[in-house]
Parts: C-alpha cells; structure tokens; sequence
C-alpha cells in the first residue's frame, strides 16, 4: 500500500543561493516551547507582503528548511525534528536572500520518556508509540536514535497508533484498549507541535488501528457485539466527534462457519487498518482469522481476502499467523508475522501479489540474527530504496532492511517495549 506523506516540518532542505534581501525583518522571537522542549517557534514580520522560507538546523548548520509562510506581514514558522540540549541555528530568508539569522537553545527531555540507541545513523523521522505502566508516550525518533517529539498521555489506556494530522499542525492519535480488550472511555487525542493545544474526540470501543483521511477525518476499527460475539467494525470519525458506521466483520463472515482461532480474544480480534488510495478499498489485518481482507465500503463487501481461514488468494511460499500490519502496494504484500515462523520468533514477509489473479508468491523474508520475537503488534514497511522496515513492538526494536534483507540499522529503546506502530517520513513536505 503507498503510505501517504504529510506536510510536516521533519524534512531535510538544501541550501539556495543567496540574492539580495528583498524586505527588512522586526520582532523577531525564537521561543522554545514550553511543553515540548525540541520544538521553536519563530516569529517575525516583514515591512511587506511576503511568503518568507526558514533554513536551520544543528551544530553549525541550515541545511533543513521549514515550509514557506503563507504571503503577508506577520509570520510563524515551527521548527521540528531537533534534539534535545541542542544550538540550533535559523536563518529568514525572501526570495532566496537571507534577511536575518539567529539562534536557540532546545531544552532538556522530561524524566520518564522512552529513549534510544542505534547501531548507525539514518536518514528520516519515525513516529511510535510506548505504553508500560510507567507512563504511555507518542514519540518521535530520529535517525540516530534521539527523541526529537515527544507527549505523555495520563488516561491509563493503551496507545497503539498515532499519525500526523492532515494539515500538517500535529498529531493524533488513540487512546484505546483496557487489558486487551474495549474501553468504553477510549478517545482520539489531536495534539499541536507545540503541546499547547490537545483536544479529545470521545469514541467508545476503538480498537487497535486507524486511518487520517484528506480530508482531516479518521476512519477507525471498533468492537463491536453481537449475541454474545465479540467482533469488529469500521466507522468514521468527523472532526466535531461524530460518529458513522461503515461496515462491519458480520457484512462479510458468520462466526459459525469461520470461527476464528483464539476466542479468548473475541471472534476476529481485527487488528490492522490500511487504505489504498488508488482503488478505495480499505485493508483490515483479522488476527484471529490470519487473513487480511481487502473492504469495499460502498459494497460494505470483501472483494477478497489474503491468507488464512477467510483468504481467497492462492498462496505459495511462507504463510503468516496472527499478523498484525502490512503494507500493500500494486503487486506487492507485506506481512508482519508474529507467529508462523517455528519457535518463538517473528518476521516480515513480502509477497509478490496479483489482487486481479487472486495468486500471491511470497519471495523474501526479513528477519534478524538472532531472532526476535513480538506476540503482539508488529509493523512493517517498504521503503524506497526497495529495502524493508519492521517493528518488533515486544523487544522495543526497529530493523532496517536492504532489498536482500540484510539487516543495515537498528534502534532499541533502552527500556524496551511494547511499541505501538509506526509511521515514517523520509525528506519531503509533500503530502
């Protein structure tokens, strides 16, 4: 599945080159935000009308550039992906002509938060989650391992999914999920860069996993029973918290005829939600069934279904068992297998995938030495240098992979897991 990007301030620029400066600048303020210490904010105007670009960055360089101001006098720009206790220089530039520079100290990360080391640096940014009994956080990582984003959720439930917003002015994410199970007081946080502004959407019984539409709107798994049945659904979730079902796992299965395998955690226990944006159809990871199943919402139908009790594709090769995400592109799908592998170790597998053909033949497997094994959640994507990421949310470890599934870069976070999934942003702004 092609994963969208948003339009955040975590991207690497490249320097212009320098012409006159076209206007003066005044009240500048570079100010570090109070609840999110590797944030700034800088604020200026301009003598007129002008869209004006900011270079930064770390240790003596500019070479990030946030996204242009829109035209006018008054000016706010947020720079992000800074690490803690650092110098950070910034420079106003109009029409590529530098008009002012300056600089700030970020602050110092609050006790608690979950840090990490790595075996290498990486290029890009990646967003997570961490839920212990000593605090749940949404946390984002840079390539070195340093946190450069971070916010601590006190509503005593799990944290498995957080994504950018939209529009690009923070983050969302689910607060969800009481012992593994529905919380009649789970809720969707917004949060801005900044930390200063958070609101909540309350949406009873969000399950594991959902999506950010275009539009600004979410579109989220639920429980949901029936005579005694514990199953799953998908519904939307306005920006003013209304809520609109949309399908459900009954439109497509009866729990007689496909029982699932583990009812200890209810019927279908569907744990993943993906959306491809070149046909509409929305992907839901069934856990229990070991099948993901592709949802035409329109039809409220599944066209068909990958692996397991309820696959109606032909596969060859390595099968999975209880996965948690995947990632589908045209003629490709990744699997993140918790338990088909033998013993107590988990892998991604890619599949090559012909959805029109209904046949698949799994030809790469993507694990560590010496194995890792996470019996719960899991992630996995493509990246573009046709390598792979996965998550191992159990260890607290996230494995970056060449095309040939080597392993080329590690973090480990130093108290270890579980991580929630992950969502990943390489060098551009663009959606």
């Amino acid at each position: 599945m092609s994963h969208t990007k948003y339009a955040i301030a975590l991207a690497l620029g490249t320097a212009a080159c320098a012409g006159e400066p076209a206007v003066t600048v005044s009240a500048v303020d570079a100010r570090v935000a109070d609840a999110v210490q590797t944030v700034v904010t800088l604020t200026f105007e301009t003598d007129a009308p002008v869209s004006a670009a900011v270079h930064f960055g770390v240790n003596g360089a500019r070479d990030r550039v946030a996204p242009p101001t829109p035209v006018g006098t008054t000016h706010t720009v947020t720079l992000l992906g800074l690490p803690a206790e650092a110098d950070v220089g910034w420079e106003i530039r109009v029409d590529d002509a530098p008009v002012e520079t300056g600089s700030v100290r970020t602050g110092a990360l609050p006790p608690g938060i979950p840090t990490a080391t790595t075996t290498g640096p990486r290029d890009g940014f990646l967003l997570t989650t961490h839920t212990t009994d000593a605090g749940d956080w949404v946390v984002v990582y840079d390539g070195d391992g340093r946190v450069v984003w971070y916010h601590e959720d006190t509503r005593g439930l799990s944290i498995y999914r957080a994504h950018p917003l939209a529009d690009g002015t923070g983050i969302v994410y689910a607060s969800a999920i009481v012992r593994g199970g529905p919380a009649p007081d789970s809720a969707f946080v917004t949060v801005s860069w900044d930390g200063a502004a958070e609101t909540e959407r309350p949406v009873p019984d969000v399950a594991h996993d959902f999506v950010v539409m275009d539009d600004g709107g979410l579109i989220t798994l639920r429980y949901e029973t029936r005579d005694g049945v514990l199953g799953n659904d998908l519904a939307a979730v306005d920006a003013d918290g209304t809520v609109t079902p949309l399908w459900s796992a009954w439109d497509c299965w009866d729990p007689v005829a496909v029982p699932g395998d583990d009812p200890e955690h209810g019927w279908t226990h569907a744990n993943a939600l993906d959306r491809d944006p070149a046909t509409g159809l929305f992907l839901v990871g069934v856990r229990n069934f070991a099948t993901i199943a592709a949802v035409d919402l329109e039809t409220r139908q599944c066209p068909w279904g990958f692996g397991g009790a309820a696959g109606t594709v032909a596969l060859t090769g390595a099968t999975f068992l209880h996965q948690h995400q995947f990632a589908w592109d045209e003629g490709e799908m990744l699997v993140f297998d918790n338990d088909g592998a033998p013993g107590n170790a988990s892998r991604a597998l890619a599949y090559d995938f012909d959805a029109a053909a209904g046949t698949a033949a799994q030809t790469t497997t993507y694990a560590p030495v010496p194995s890792l094994y996470s019996f719960i959640m899991g992630d996995v994507h493509r990246l573009d240098d046709g390598g792979a990421l996965a998550l191992y949310s159990v260890p607290g470890v996230i494995l970056d992979f060449d095309a040939d599934g080597a392993e080329r870069w590690r973090l480990t976070v130093d108290e270890g897991g579980p991580l929630g999934f992950v969502s990943t942003w390489n060098t551009a702004y663009d959606r």
